[in-house]
């Protein structure tokens, strides 16, 4: 091969070079290329483009390693695939040397830590050359002893930068910046201090950590912590306890953010003797449905169910839209014992649904005065994956 120009200086003062060579085979003309790039004068060889038909490759030097000296080499492979031949250029060249690639992976840009908290820096610093002299951490203008892992603080409170710079063989050099606040935490409790103030804590009593004043099942530390008020069990007012949307994966301090729930709808009804109602087995707010199996009991001394489907043996319950099944599994009603059993699934390949609907529908008929509560007994929702979804269960009666 040769290069475009045969002037060293030309090479590294470009972005790209046209790199052309000569290629011919008695038997084909249909010959594959690879092109090689040597930083170091042949002993090792970087591959710069492969399966290359033509006679001329723009090489786009951005991302080249440069040369250790003026000893960089070109080679070109050419194959008929069954036999190759290969060539080298003749004159060595120089490409001039790239900064080191430095980042800041932690702390990321404008974290937020507490005053009794160490800190983990995890920093990258590579040369494109292999030739990197050395990496410092840099701490609000002063220089750390550290590692590109390590550990530093606890810091005092306020605003503080951390810099990580990189400097290879060539003295060229490359910076990376963050910016992180530390908040003051007095009694080393894990809640900052405003957030004990603005809740009637006190920033003092290391204690108060693990109450629980409003009862949801979040100590005060995981309120903190997910964002909540320790004094309202449902910060985000969308009916749902704090601790039921942490456990079930949901945003408590969004309204429009609720846990995925399947309910008896309504959750309460009153029904006369020899009458009939409709109750629905409802899903809210899932993602990705494919597959549903639900259990569960009812007072057989009060209520019956009424079977959906008389053409068939034994008694079943409505299917719904939400999927529409494509196999049911399981459809199975035993009025002498309670039970409900219910088991559908789509088939096939294909993303499961999304949203809220109707699993099934129940219809029961009154047989005697009293309560009848309708109680999820097995709950197991899944997607495509056969990984199963998270799920609040609200029985009814």
């Amino acid at each position: 091969p040769r290069l475009d120009s045969s002037a060293a200086s030309d090479v590294y003062k470009r972005q790209e070079v046209m790199v052309q060579w000569q290629s011919d085979d008695e038997d084909s003309e249909d010959l594959l290329h690879t092109l090689y790039y040597s930083p170091d004068g042949g002993e090792r060889w970087i591959v710069v483009g492969s399966g290359l038909t033509g006679r001329d490759y723009l090489w786009k030097l951005s991302d080249t390693p440069g040369t250790t000296e003026a000893n960089g080499l070109l080679r070109i492979v050419a194959s008929d695939g069954f036999n190759t031949g290969d060539d080298q250029s003749d004159a060595a060249f120089h490409i001039t040397g790239k900064p080191p690639i430095v980042a800041i992976l932690t702390p990321r840009e404008d974290s937020v830590f507490l005053q009794c908290e160490q800190i983990h820096l995890n920093g990258l610093a590579q040369d494109p050359e292999g030739r990197l002299e050395l990496a410092l951490w840099f701490l609000d203008g002063v220089e750390l002893n550290a590692q590109l892992i390590d550990l530093i603080g606890p810091l005092d409170p306020g605003l503080h930068q951390i810099v990580l710079t990189a400097v290879d063989a060539q003295e060229l050099t490359a910076t990376d910046i963050h910016d992180f606040a530390v908040l003051a935490d007095s009694d080393c409790d894990g809640m900052s201090d405003d957030f004990e103030r603005a809740h009637g804590l006190d920033p003092g009593f290391v204690q108060d950590a693990v109450w629980d004043l409003d009862e949801d099942g979040l100590p005060s530390l995981d309120e903190a912590w997910y964002g909540t008020s320790p004094n309202d069990d449902d910060t985000d007012g969308d009916g749902y306890p704090d601790d039921d949307e942490v456990r079930l994966g949901s945003d408590p301090t969004s309204a429009e953010d609720t846990p995925t729930t399947i309910m008896v709808s309504p959750p309460e009804e009153s029904l006369a003797i020899s009458d009939t109602i409709v109750v629905e087995l409802r899903v809210e707010n899932m993602q990705n449905l494919y597959a549903a199996q639900v259990e569960m009991t009812f007072e057989p001394r009060v209520v019956e169910v009424v079977d959906a489907h008389e053409f068939m043996p034994g008694v079943q319950i409505e299917e719904g839209d939400f999927p529409v099944p494509e196999v049911v599994v399981r459809n199975q009603v035993d009025n002498d014992q309670g039970t409900v059993q219910y088991a559908v699934s789509l088939v096939g390949a294909q993303p499961g649904v999304g949203g809220s609907g109707t699993l099934a529908r129940i219809a029961f008929h009154g047989l005697s005065a009293g309560e009848s509560p309708l109680t999820f007994t097995t709950v197991i929702l899944a997607d495509p994956q056969s990984q199963a979804i998270t799920t609040k269960r609200v029985d009814g009666i």
